[in-house]
């Protein structure tokens, strides 16, 4: 997996803050004389935030010293900062000493520290994914993912009936209602979380039909079940029948487990009908 340099960080220790401005050090000021000190660390520490991932520099969507400053990063730290590991992607280099930890400058909205080896996040839209989150307040983390968010809530607005316990559902266009509720669905599940005080992170990633989590290992597989009890008046509301999502969980010791959902308000509802019509 490859990630995109956000150069929103800079570094949380002293150690880190030498290795920083010793890699700034050995840009050419001469040809770096119209970008700041400042923004060329900002952009170091970008990387050092991935570092243990391949990575990417791109100009799109820096502001305009950052984008100034890639191209001096791409001459001046390839064998020092970067090393290539294809035309456009690079990891971090060996020779970057050890144990070098950034943090996140972003405006905070977690309330529990999010972090790994390398990186600490201080709000959920800087996650890049939840590959990359080591420990929620301490405890391991692992990847969750609720697959066919939007698809599933078509076919319930449509009316098509899912088997009572299901792990996807069949391919399906998402029509504006569909992905209205998924968005609505999305909120509601992070409100209840934070409310609750569960250890998750729903990562901001934009797509409306897959929901990936950084949750504790320990508590999930009991996530979904959570949410399937949090989420009975977000269904009525809507004049949907209610249901589990199933879950796809990476497993602390790689492997992959699925959680089934279970779409018993649709059967019960279809149930009462037949015993209406006996």
């Amino acid at each position: 997996m490859t990630f995109v340099v956000d150069p929103n960080y800079q570094p949380a220790d002293q150690h880190t803050k030498q290795i920083v401005s010793g890699l700034v050090d050995k840009i050419d000021k001469r040809k770096a004389r119209n970008v700041s000190t400042e923004a060329l660390s900002e952009l170091v520490s970008g990387c050092l935030a991935l570092r243990g991932s391949a990575f990417r520099i791109n100009k799109d969507g820096l502001s305009e010293e950052h984008k100034r400053c890639v191209d001096h990063v791409k001459e001046a730290l390839i064998g020092h900062l970067l090393q290539r590991k294809s035309q456009y992607t690079f990891t971090i280099h060996p020779s970057v000493p050890a144990k070098t930890f950034v943090v996140d400058k972003s405006e905070p909205n977690l309330k529990f520290r999010v972090q790994n080896e390398f990186c600490r996040w201080t709000n959920t839209a800087s996650i890049p994914s939840a590959d990359l989150v080591g420990t929620l307040s301490a405890r391991r983390a692992v990847k969750l993912v609720i697959p066919q968010v939007a698809e599933t809530f078509e076919h319930l607005h449509v009316g098509n009936e899912l088997d009572v316990r299901f792990e996807s559902v069949p391919e399906i266009h998402a029509g504006l209602i569909a992905k209205q509720y998924a968005h609505d669905y999305r909120e509601e599940i992070t409100f209840w979380a934070r409310k609750h005080g569960w250890l998750s992170v729903l990562i901001e990633d934009g797509s409306i039909d897959t929901y990936q989590f950084a949750v504790t290992d320990t508590h999930a597989q009991e996530f979904t079940e959570f949410l399937q009890s949090r989420t009975r008046r977000f269904f009525g509301d809507r004049g949907l029948p209610h249901l589990k999502f199933p879950s796809i969980i990476d497993t602390a010791l790689g492997h992959q487990v699925t959680v089934p959902g279970f779409a018993t308000g649709q059967h019960l509802q279809s149930h009462i009908k037949e015993l209406r019509s006996a």
